[in-house]
């Protein structure tokens, strides 16, 4: 009898030990806005939660999230691609299904170890991540430790961690969704003044550290007013989106263009080497610019149009990003000057 009591308080010491762990694991993943963070985050506390030799967290393609997995205790592993795990992964991620397979388990399912050897898939544990009516990915734990299945109580587990998971995925999601909006101009599609300030400050504070060079470019579409006026703003709309389309096509895909306000822009041009003198992305954007015809309405003549720009550079001409924006802003006011004087 004193067997049988003992052996019922280990086993419900160790239920404790799962549910505390389970708590703090979803605490610290409930306020998490980071994706990346988060799943890092989902797949230490699975790991610490259920004991199996290996497991991964997947996320399916969520809005503008790609899809991704991560796998524990080693992110090096790997799935050995078959229709076995294209199956088990369908079932999990479109059917919302939990599995609790093995051991002994007679399927084509493999994983690569970091040493390049395959492990063959005895026994799986898996539950989806689901928000509302959505899946958002599943939890997948592979191989329980001493060739036994996982129990009832480890399926009851997984399922209730991962329902708080698919919650903490989708308000990651959603938040990324509101903030995309608060950053985004809807006239061009491009970032707007908000995001700009955010992100030169950072990229300053960035570079300091890392000891890289940062040039700011501030464009002005001359007589954008006149424009206007003589065409009708739907034209000059029209206008700014076409020479936005321009602008991206002039620089790296690691630059960030944003729009500045009205008729102006902003490129910030991230680890330049060259500096302002010697990066040529100014004179492509006025290559650009003057090759390019653009449409004023169905009864008139396309126009060409010209830009000034005002460029920067860190740490030459600024060491915070107020500092920067006002020297380009100078520049910006000395390449219009010198035009209206030609």
């Amino acid at each position: 009898m004193k067997e049988t009591d003992a052996a019922f308080q280990d086993e419900k010491d160790v239920i404790i030990r799962k549910l505390w762990v389970m708590n703090e694991s979803i605490m610290s993943t409930v306020t998490e806005l980071d994706l990346d963070t988060l799943l890092g985050k989902v797949a230490f506390s699975a790991s610490n939660l259920i004991k199996s030799e290996m497991g991964f967290v997947f996320l399916k393609k969520t809005g503008e999230y790609p899809q991704q997995t991560v796998f524990f205790p080693d992110t090096d592993i790997k799935i050995v691609q078959s229709e076995a795990w294209s199956e088990y992964i369908y079932r999990v991620i479109e059917d919302a299904a939990v599995i609790k397979e093995g051991p002994g388990l007679d399927k084509d399912l493999y994983v690569e170890l970091p040493d390049g050897q395959r492990k063959k898939v005895d026994s799986i544990l898996a539950s989806p991540f689901i928000a509302g009516e959505q899946t958002l990915g599943g939890l997948f734990i592979v191989n329980k430790p001493g060739g036994i299945s996982f129990s009832n109580g480890e399926e009851d587990l997984c399922l209730t961690f991962c329902m708080h998971i698919g919650l903490a995925i989708d308000n990651v999601v959603t938040h990324s969704k509101n903030y995309q909006r608060t950053v985004t101009d809807p006239l061009t599609g491009l970032y707007n003044r908000k995001y700009f300030k955010e992100f030169l400050e950072n990229e300053i504070l960035r570079s300091k550290r890392y000891k890289h060079r940062v040039a700011l470019l501030l464009i002005n579409i001359d007589n954008f007013n006149t424009i206007n006026e003589t065409y009708g703003r739907l034209s000059g709309d029209t206008m700014l989106r076409g020479i936005a389309r321009l602008f991206s096509k002039s620089i790296r895909e690691t630059d960030v263009l944003c729009r500045y306000g009205g008729d102006e822009f902003a490129i910030v041009l991230v680890e330049d080497k060259e500096g302002v003198s010697g990066t040529p992305v100014p004179a492509r954007i006025l290559d650009n610019i003057s090759r390019h015809e653009f449409a004023t309405g169905e009864s008139q003549e396309p126009i060409r149009v010209t830009v000034s720009i005002g460029a920067a550079s860190f740490p030459e001409d600024g060491q915070t990003a107020a500092e920067l924006c006002k020297s380009a802003v100078k520049a910006l006011q000395k390449a219009k000057d010198d035009k209206k004087s030609e």
